[in-house]
């Protein structure tokens, strides 16, 4: 019955069942169930055309060792294939990759002529470490105290100690 049908039949029937039925959950699964074939049947025949299309587009090929029939291969394969010669065709071959001692001498060529850059590291022996540098390798036990008394102080001690660091701030700018 419905292989009779048109799809213009179909598409009206489908539409009529739509808004005057209210489907169930069956109905759902069913019409899951029947998306995923024609899903399937879809990808079955786009596989076969895509098949067909490969087998056709490839077509073999003969190479003539003769040095004579060179010239007539040549202008045959142009006019009928419209394929290149391999004398024609530069670098077949896959490029190779440097080794170690080359791409040391290129990194090496490219550092000459500029200015080193990086963060600024001091010369040993002329120069000592800084107080901050000194506080980062100092013992923490030796420093509980004082953070103990910092914590402790009173809100008007912890103003009065803001407003110095700033004063003092200002002045060395």
């Amino acid at each position: 019955m419905e292989k009779e049908m048109t799809e213009e039949e179909r598409r009206e029937r489908a539409i009529t069942i739509s808004t005057q039925r209210i489907l169930t959950q069956r109905d759902f699964e069913q019409l899951k169930i029947v998306e995923m074939k024609k899903r399937i049947q879809d990808r079955r025949k786009n596989r076969l055309e895509q098949s067909i299309t490969n087998n056709r587009k490839r077509k073999t090929i003969s190479i003539d060792t003769d040095s004579n029939s060179d010239d007539e291969n040549k202008k045959n394969s142009e006019q009928n294939l419209g394929l290149i010669s391999l004398k024609d065709i530069e670098r077949v071959h896959k490029k190779r990759a440097h080794d170690k001692e080359s791409r040391l001498e290129t990194v090496i060529s490219g550092r000459e002529g500029r200015e080193k850059f990086g963060k600024w590291k001091k010369e040993k022996g002329r120069a000592g470490s800084t107080n901050k540098e000194k506080l980062k390798n100092k013992n923490f036990q030796m420093l509980k105290p004082k953070l103990r008394k910092k914590q402790k102080r009173s809100f008007r001690d912890k103003q009065i100690a803001l407003r110095d660091a700033l004063l003092k701030d200002k002045r060395l700018r």
